[in-house]
């Protein structure tokens, strides 16, 4: 019974529920929580990008085939809010158009860093060292293989019947 009272005081506590990555993410009666990854306001005019249906006709695959693409994220896509519940937009391109941008993107970009010489010099020198030690590993396996066939060689002699063997003494 305790579940079903939490339910309850859950439901007066949030309006909305979103499920992004297995990650509930609850918006709250008062609008605080108006910034949610992934989404537009729902304020906004209808944004460009294609809804599922239309996605289906222009990779002209199925609707089941969209949202397995969708979930492993195969597909530039967001979820819009609308009048009638959540949608996906699917961008085709892989960039999204228009004045439409998710709220809270941030895109930023680490500044170039200088080539160091220092550096440059070290890597030709492991490079150097691990295609010596290559041919090492080369030359190691030929010498393995070699052993292998001998020990090979010497178990199936062995592996003969005696009297083969004694036979064979007296043929050579």
């Amino acid at each position: 019974m305790s579940n079903n009272s939490h339910a309850k005081g859950s439901e007066k506590d949030h309006a909305l529920t979103v499920d992004i990555e297995d990650i509930e993410i609850f918006e709250t009666e008062s609008g605080s929580d108006s910034l949610l990854t992934g989404h537009y306001q729902a304020g906004n005019n209808r944004p460009e990008g294609l809804t599922i249906k239309e996605a289906c006709a222009f990779y002209k695959v199925s609707e089941s085939t969209i949202r397995g693409r969708l979930k492993r994220r195969e597909l530039s896509a967001t979820k819009v809010k609308t009048a009638t519940g959540e949608q996906w937009r699917i961008f085709p391109e892989g960039s999204l158009a228009g004045r439409y941008q998710p709220i809270n993107t941030l895109v930023t970009t680490p500044p170039p860093q200088p080539a160091d010489n220092s550096i440059v010099e070290l890597l030709k020198a492991k490079t150097e060292r691990l295609e010596a030690a290559m041919m090492e590993i080369g030359s190691l396996k030929a010498q393995l293989l070699a052993s292998q066939e001998k020990s090979r060689l010497l178990e199936d002699r062995s592996k003969r019947p005696w009297w083969r063997r004694f036979l064979d003494q007296f043929n050579s």
